[in-house]
């Protein structure tokens, strides 16, 4: 058929080839008086899927080929020609051998005229399907418009019933409290309690929701053919509504407010999808409950559901970028914080998970303990030396700078994994190391290395690689410098870039990174942008 929307052919359509090229081909019909210039065509397998964020249907290419949407005419069976229309046919039918054949050749022709039969049609060629006999026999003893009616009765009765279940929230809710179990300690306990009691509610709603289709099942059992419009059925089931429809309000409300911070990509996927589901639930049986007034009916309940609107809801429970309150294990709950905004940073810049640079009990463990250096924080849970090598330094330095403004000391031998290593005079000449360099330099020893290196001639890939750090922290060591005034912005940025990110977000020095991201787009890398950050903040404040 003809994509186009012009309609200048159709599956079965006859013509003749007059000409042949790499972009089109030429063919001319008997009944035409234009010719048709025929193009290639892309015909697509389409998949399907739902999308529950708002109820609607997503196509999803799957494969696709090209070709000349064109046949040679030679004949073909009559089983072959089912689904195609001609407007000229000549037909062999005599030896018609199943039910229903003779017809599919028979109704291929737009016209009688069109229709020429090259054999004769006798009585053998002609069959019917029994199976249609017998139905039709049956089908004249059986009044078919009060079967239809039944029919329609009952499936009405089947949406309304369906309409005060609380059965697949109950599910849904089984499932989240199914994942929580299964990865304890992944979700905070608090939240774990909300969402626990949120279950024990719509568990209870179940049960009153059961009670009132049992008693449903009673009306319409009683009077099934004026059921659905009857006084009695529209007075309880707006009674109904009325009780369950502030109970909904309120699990809406506690979903959103959930605090779900996962260090799992995969589990907060998983945690999300059934958060949506239970919301669209939720928000789907409120609409009807408060739209409902009247008798019910099937147009009625259509015509609601076409009216639907799903407050766009999108639950995000992945760990980056949640400054939730710090949870009471932590000792420091500012530091935690400013540990977290770190953690976020860095899984933004290298595109790694969360758990794999610092997920929760390892930021817990830090704000508590108080690691001022890489021999230090190898103690953390979740910290080997080759992580220590690789993100210690962007922790320590926090850590440090929060120990010195708070007059704190490291409390790392306190950690249960500390068992009488021999670190101490180590950790003294370091620490003496690292303030000499501090107060002489206004850098800290690590950014001071990295610093030296670069000043060298060192490209920032090539001191990652030596020095065992990524990219993103010795990009952060640069950022640091500059912000010093040790490094000059225009031997790491050029010009036009610094004012381009100069001009968006000058006056805008005050939002987090993420959003100032968000205003650069694509244009700027989340290393640019903290290193024109740091030239900035110096400016302002100089």
């Amino acid at each position: 058929n003809d994509a186009s929307g012009k309609k200048q052919y159709f599956n079965g359509k006859i013509g003749m080839v007059t000409s042949l090229g790499d972009e089109e081909i030429e063919v001319t019909c008997p009944d035409d008086a234009e010719k048709i210039i025929v193009k290639k065509e892309i015909w697509e397998n389409i998949k399907y899927k739902l999308d529950t964020t708002n109820n609607t249907l997503l196509e999803e290419p799957i494969g696709s080929f090209t070709q000349w949407p064109l046949r040679l005419a030679w004949a073909i069976t009559i089983h072959k020609s089912q689904g195609l229309t001609f407007t000229q046919v000549a037909i062999d039918g005599a030896k018609s051998f199943v039910a229903g054949q003779l017809y599919v050749a028979l109704s291929r022709c737009t016209t009688l005229d069109g229709i020429t039969l090259l054999s004769k049609i006798d009585k053998s060629a002609l069959h019917t399907n029994l199976a249609i006999q017998d139905y039709m026999k049956e089908a004249s003893n059986v009044d078919t418009q009060l079967l239809f009616n039944m029919a329609q009765q009952h499936y009405a009765i089947e949406v309304l019933m369906e309409l005060y279940s609380f059965g697949k929230i109950q599910n849904f809710a089984l499932q989240l409290q199914q994942l929580i179990a299964a990865n304890r300690g992944a979700y905070n306990s608090n939240t774990c309690i909300a969402i626990y009691n949120d279950e024990q509610l719509i568990n209870k709603l179940q049960i009153f929701a059961t009670r009132f289709q049992q008693e449903l099942e009673g009306i319409v059992k009683n009077n099934t053919t004026e059921a659905l419009s009857s006084p009695l059925l529209q007075e309880r089931t707006s009674k109904a509504n009325a009780y369950f429809a502030p109970h909904i309000v309120q699990l809406i409300k506690n979903l959103k407010a959930y605090s779900i911070a996962l260090d799992s990509k995969m589990l907060s996927a998983e945690t999300d999808a059934i958060l949506s589901d239970i919301y669209v639930e939720l928000i789907t049986k409120y609409h009807f409950y408060k739209a409902s007034s009247g008798a019910f009916s099937i147009d009625n309940y259509f015509a609601r559901k076409a009216s639907l609107h799903i407050d766009p809801y999108k639950p995000n429970t992945y760990a980056i970028g949640k400054f939730y309150s710090a949870p009471p294990e932590s000792h420091h709950p500012k530091l935690y914080m400013l540990l977290s905004a770190m953690r976020d940073e860095i899984c933004q810049q290298t595109g790694a998970e969360v758990y794999r640079v610092a997920n929760k009990k390892t930021i817990i463990e830090m704000s508590n303990y108080l690691p001022c250096s890489n021999a230090e924080i190898v103690f953390i849970s979740g910290f080997g030396e080759a992580k220590a090598r690789q993100f210690g330094d962007s922790f320590t330095e926090i850590i440090e700078t929060y120990c010195h403004e708070n007059s704190l000391e490291s409390t790392i031998t306190q950690h249960p994994k500390f068992k009488g290593v021999k670190v101490k005079k180590a950790k003294q000449e370091e620490r003496i190391t690292k303030d000499k360099i501090k107060e002489e330099h206004g850098v800290s020893a690590t950014v001071f290395e990295s610093l030296n290196q670069f000043l060298d001639g060192g490209t920032v890939e090539h001191i990652a690689q030596a020095r065992g750090f990524s990219v993103g922290t010795i990009e952060g060591h640069l950022a640091d410098a500059i912000y010093a005034g040790k490094l000059p912005i225009h031997k790491v940025m050029i010009a036009s870039k610094l004012e381009f990110i100069q001009n968006k977000i000058a006056d805008k020095l005050d939002l987090n990174t993420a959003e100032l991201k968000a205003i650069l787009g694509e244009a700027v890398t989340y290393s640019e942008l903290r290193i024109a950050m740091a030239h900035l903040s110096r400016v302002q404040e100089s």
